[in-house]
């Protein structure tokens, strides 16, 4: 009996016109609220396992130097300065809308393209353009909140952003004297 209700279920799952559009958004959602996890859990690799590739390696730890630094001065110049502030949330919302409209335009061409060379166009397609749009605001969404979060606690947050540079200086030093 709970195999037939699997099948069911199954059949319902695939035949239901939203399903791809809720992994889709769930997906987006889970990356976007995760992002940061994830990222840890990437860093936890050990370098001595990545040691074919230590050119790439550096590169990579070199990155994430750089990554660091661009977020600490932006810190540093936004706090206590108001004006700044503003600038970058109003540069954030608009920038939110522009690539918006230009994901938007790419895929009302590709539907386009799709109606011409194939004859194929369906109204739930757009659903799938929705849930790209909703996917990429709760990015921008979760990187404003970073900021907003790190200025908040302003101090721990500049002081964890230089140990953290600082160590993967140290990383990339001691990976250079092994080479």
């Amino acid at each position: 009996m709970p195999f037939y209700l699997f099948n069911v279920a199954h059949d319902w799952i695939a035949a239901h016109p939203v399903t791809m559009t809720l992994v889709i958004f769930s997906a987006s959602g889970l990356i976007s609220l995760y992002s940061k996890e994830i990222k840890g859990i990437l860093h936890l690799i050990p370098i001595s396992a990545l040691r074919t590739g230590s050119r790439s390696l550096r590169a990579g730890i070199r990155n994430l130097i750089q990554q660091d630094r661009d977020h600490l001065q932006l810190l540093e110049s936004l706090h206590n300065n108001s004006y700044s502030l503003l600038t970058y949330l109003a540069f954030s919302v608009t920038s939110l809308f522009m690539d918006l409209f230009y994901i938007g335009l790419l895929f009302l061409l590709f539907l386009v393209a799709m109606r011409v060379f194939f004859h194929r166009f369906q109204l739930s397609d757009l659903s799938f353009l929705r849930t790209m749009m909703i996917g990429i605001a709760c990015g921008r969404i979760a990187l404003v909140n970073l900021v907003l979060r790190d200025l908040w606690n302003y101090e721990e947050r500049t002081d964890e952003r230089r140990k953290t540079i600082a160590a993967l200086e140290e990383k990339l030093s001691s990976q250079k004297t092994k080479d």
